[in-house]
């Protein structure tokens, strides 16, 4: 399965910029092969998503990495499709869908 970030480093401030760092250099360290993709304005992850999905037969893991408008752009991005499988690194500043679903804040958990 191959791994596609989306990463909005507008979100908090850039600190998902910072957090997409960390996790770039950990994914380097164990030579995991991955595609980031970074959005520069709303709609950006939807259409990322839907480009992502639409380009591959296989299962694709496409991550967010911001706020509660990224995670939804991609979901979005991804349904109806069958093969994408949505993960969620919150780092945005409200972060309520994380906290509903009990996803920790902490990027490392």
């Amino acid at each position: 399965m191959k791994l596609y970030f989306i990463v909005n480093p507008a979100a908090k401030n850039g600190r998902c910029k910072k957090v997409w760092k960390r996790l770039e250099k950990v994914l380097r360290q164990k030579h995991i092969s991955y595609e980031v993709f970074f959005t520069e304005k709303q709609g950006d992850g939807k259409r990322i998503a839907r480009q992502i999905i639409e380009s591959t037969s296989e299962t694709a893991a496409i991550i967010a990495i911001g706020g509660d408008g990224t995670v939804h752009e991609i979901a979005n991005g991804v349904f109806p499709f069958k093969h994408g499988i949505v993960g969620y690194i919150p780092a945005g500043t409200g972060n309520d869908f994380s906290r509903g679903i009990r996803i920790p804040n902490h990027p490392r958990k």
